[in-house]
C-alpha cells in the first residue's frame, strides 16, 4: 500500500524497533533539516510490531517487541501509548475473522519453519477492541461485499485501465483504543 507520511517521532520509534529503510530514512532526513512542507501523521504501522503468517493463519510479535511485551500485543499498545487503530481489510467477504481478531488455533501445515521444536505454530491473543469503531467506511455497493479490494495485477494498458477498476476499495475501521473493556 501507499506508504504513510510518518512524522519524526514516529521515524524515531521504528528506528529504535529496526532500521529505517532507505525511504523512511531519507524523509527523516528531511524532516529533521526542516524540507517537508507537508502534513505528517504519528502512526505506528503494526506490520513494524507483529509478524504475520497469513498462509498458516499465525502472528507473533516481532523480536524487539517480544523481548519487552512477550507475545502480548495488547500490552504492547497500551504500553507504547498507542491510542487508536485503523484496520484495514483488503478481503472483505473472507468468512474468516482478520488474523489480530482472531481466536481460532494456525492452520498446521507440515515444513513450517516458524513452528517451534514441539510443532505448534506461534499465535498472539486477539486484539481487544471496543465493542463498536469510531468510523467504519465501507465502499462497497448493495449489501454484498466484494470479493477483493485488491488492484489487478495484470492490465493491458496500466495508464488507462487503472482508472477502470471496478473494485470499491478496502474497508477501512477505526477503533479508539482508550475506550476498550
Amino acid at each position: 500500500g501507499p506508504l504513510l507520511p510518518l512524522d519524526a517521532a514516529s521515524l524515531l520509534r521504528i528506528a529504535d524497533l529496526r532500521d529505517l529503510y532507505g525511504r523512511e530514512q531519507n524523509r527523516l532526513d528531511r524532516l529533521q533539516a526542516g524540507l517537508v512542507s507537508e502534513a505528517s501523521v504519528r502512526a505506528m504501522p503494526l506490520h513494524n510490531l507483529v509478524e504475520l503468517d497469513l498462509r498458516h493463519h499465525s502472528s507473533q510479535l516481532t523480536e524487539s517487541i517480544a523481548e519487552i511485551h512477550g507475545n502480548d500485543l495488547n500490552a504492547a499498545l497500551r504500553d507504547m501509548g498507542i491510542t487508536h487503530i485503523l484496520l484495514v481489510d483488503i478481503t472483505p467477504d473472507n468468512a474468516r475473522t482478520p488474523l489480530l481478531l482472531d481466536a481460532l488455533a494456525p492452520d498446521l501445515a507440515t515444513g513450517m519453519q516458524t513452528a517451534s521444536p514441539d510443532g505448534v505454530l506461534p499465535k498472539l491473543d486477539p486484539l481487544r477492541l471496543p465493542a463498536s469503531p469510531m468510523l467504519q467506511v465501507h465502499p462497497g455497493r448493495g449489501d454484498s461485499p466484494p470479493a477483493s479490494a485488491r488492484l489487478p495485477l495484470v492490465m493491458d494498458f496500466p495508464l488507462r485501465d487503472l482508472w477502470a477498476v471496478e473494485r470499491p476499495g478496502p474497508v477501512l475501521t477505526l477503533y479508539d483504543l482508550r475506550t476498550r473493556q
